[in-house]
């Protein structure tokens, strides 16, 4: 069998209006303003990776010769008909947005849970399997997790309650560059 080479393409336009539909939903309108001076571009493999293509660049992508491997700011990937938002993803859309969560542990980067005591301050309400921006000490921004219980239940949770679980196989946190990143 022969090993395919990913193909590094320009996103379609219902790539990108899934995309935008998925940012919106999940981080507010605003939150498309991070992507105003940016192209998508698709690098197909196994996963679908959506990259954040500065225009200027992305103009000399398209009159390229030869398929490039990748270029710009990995945002995140489509599986299933699903886009989620990765690390540097979240990164971008960090000051477009108010869906953050700062906590005082740095557990978080080492692939372990957030418990509800680690919390040190919300900027939003959330609900269940909300998408949240995780910040640090220092405003040090360490990733994005998925909410497992309403913040309307924080004041009643026990300490030990899990707020954002870890993602063993996705990029979620910063640390994972260092565990499983190549």
């Amino acid at each position: 069998m022969k090993n395919k080479k990913p193909i590094f393409r320009i996103s379609s336009i219902n790539e990108v209006e899934m995309i935008q539909s998925e940012i919106e939903k999940q981080f507010g309108p605003s939150s498309l303003e991070a992507l105003e001076n940016y192209h998508l571009w698709i690098k197909d493999g196994k996963v679908k990776e959506v990259y954040a293509v500065p225009i200027k660049i992305s103009k000399i992508l398209t009159n390229l010769k030869t398929n490039a491997y990748c270029a710009g700011l990995p945002l995140g990937s489509i599986s299933e008909r699903e886009f989620q938002l990765e690390i540097e993803g979240a990164y971008l859309l960090l000051p477009f947005t108010n869906k953050v969560l700062t906590i005082r542990t740095d557990q978080f980067l080492y692939g372990k849970p957030i418990f509800v005591e680690n919390i040190k301050s919300l900027e939003i309400e959330f609900r269940e399997n909300d998408w949240l921006i995780v910040i640090g000490e220092n405003n040090i921004h360490h990733g994005i997790g998925r909410a497992r219980i309403d913040s309307t239940k924080l004041k009643k949770a026990k300490p030990n309650t899990i707020i954002i679980s870890e993602y063993k196989q996705k990029p979620m946190d910063r640390g994972w560059y260092l565990r499983k990143g190549n």
